[in-house]
């Protein structure tokens, strides 16, 4: 069954694809050496991981979704402040503003969506102190 937060957080990424998909069409951002592929790949990236949220939310896919967002959050703040591959972005803007508040809000959900399918480190002994309560309940 998939959760309300997983649902989200896929739409979150494919947001986030979207303004990258975006850039790279409307904006000619195909035309700037190494950042323009990367930024379809970014798409691209966001629309396999979006849908694969929403198939399952196995620690791969989760893994994978946390990942894309950190790294493009992460590219970003470089690419703002010092320059990536010779571009250089502006800090503020819609569609800065975008993608970044898209990217945090996946990145945000896919780490409670994470948190949540945590296991003990010791199932054995999870399960023998269960089975003990069984037995005393008895």
């Amino acid at each position: 069954m998939r959760r309300p937060t997983q649902v989200v957080a896929a739409l979150a990424i494919w947001a986030a694809g979207a303004v990258h998909l975006y850039l790279w069409d409307a904006e000619s951002y195909r035309s700037i050496h190494v950042i323009g592929p990367l930024f379809l790949l970014n798409g691209i990236a966001a629309a396999v991981i979006g849908a694969a949220l929403l198939v399952a939310a196995h620690p791969l896919v989760l893994g994978a979704g946390i990942g894309y967002s950190a790294t493009a959050l992460i590219a970003f703040a470089v690419s703002a402040t010092n320059g990536l591959f010779g571009w250089k972005e502006t800090w503020p803007g819609t569609v800065q503003e975008v993608a970044v508040g898209t990217e945090m809000a996946s990145l945000v959900l896919l780490l409670v969506l994470s948190a949540l399918k945590v296991r003990p480190l010791h199932p054995a002994s999870t399960r023998r102190e269960r089975a003990s309560v069984v037995r005393a309940a008895r």
